[in-house]
């Protein structure tokens, strides 16, 4: 790695031996010589060596528990990890193109050997689930405006609390009931309005605006 990641340091491959250019450099070098294109294929923020040495910066659910797997990207090292790994491969001369894996975080149910659930969720629980309540995300919920006011820090904390009682009581039915039926994402945001309240959709505002600014 040549770039500033900063706090999150990626691990250099084995493969890369001081002095010889990486496999990757190889290929860039070669590939054309052959009629081929050279592509990179990088993973962003699903990284659980990563998130094993910094669970501060994993997405951190209404109950306080960090998906280690997860980095969030609302947080500021995750914005410039990615950055840098991105700038990293940008740099080879005669790569073709880059594919970008896992740009946003991930949720609770990601469909990965992580995955290990005593109970069936549907798409509304999974959301819940998913909600990051880690210290960057409540402060960039704090700031979203609702009837030209910021919704401020508490209201983002009852928030939490509030989505807390709710899969508290999911939980508290048979964990083996059948799910609820299948619902689009016009339907879950209408749910989240109406039965969590207004301030969640700052949830749905601040993870794309921090998304965006990790695109940008």
């Amino acid at each position: 790695p040549r770039a500033d990641y900063g706090k999150l340091a990626p691990l250099v491959s084995s493969e890369v031996r001081d002095g010889e250019p990486s496999p990757l450099e190889w290929l860039c070098e070669h590939a054309p010589k052959h009629g081929l294109r050279a592509r990179a294929w990088a993973v962003l923020t699903h990284n659980t060596r990563l998130g094993e040495l910094h669970p501060d910066c994993c997405v951190q659910n209404a109950y306080g528990d960090a998906y280690t797997y997860s980095l969030c990207h609302g947080n500021a090292h995750v914005q410039r990890y990615a950055h840098a790994m991105v700038e990293d491969l940008r740099a080879h001369r005669g790569l073709h193109a880059i594919e970008l894996e896992a740009i946003g975080s991930l949720g609770h149910r990601h469909s990965s050997h992580h995955d290990k659930n005593s109970f069936p969720t549907d798409a509304f629980v999974d959301v819940l689930m998913s909600a990051c309540f880690c210290a960057s995300c409540v402060d960039a919920m704090a700031t979203i405006k609702v009837e030209s006011a910021p919704l401020g820090r508490d209201a983002i904390l009852a928030l939490r609390d509030k989505v807390r009682a709710m899969l508290d009581a999911r939980f508290a039915e048979d964990c083996m009931s059948a799910v609820g039926k299948k619902a689009n994402p016009q339907q879950i945001v209408e749910r989240l309005r109406d039965e969590v309240g207004q301030p969640a959709l700052a949830m749905l505002g601040a993870r794309t605006t921090s998304l965006m600014k990790l695109l940008m």
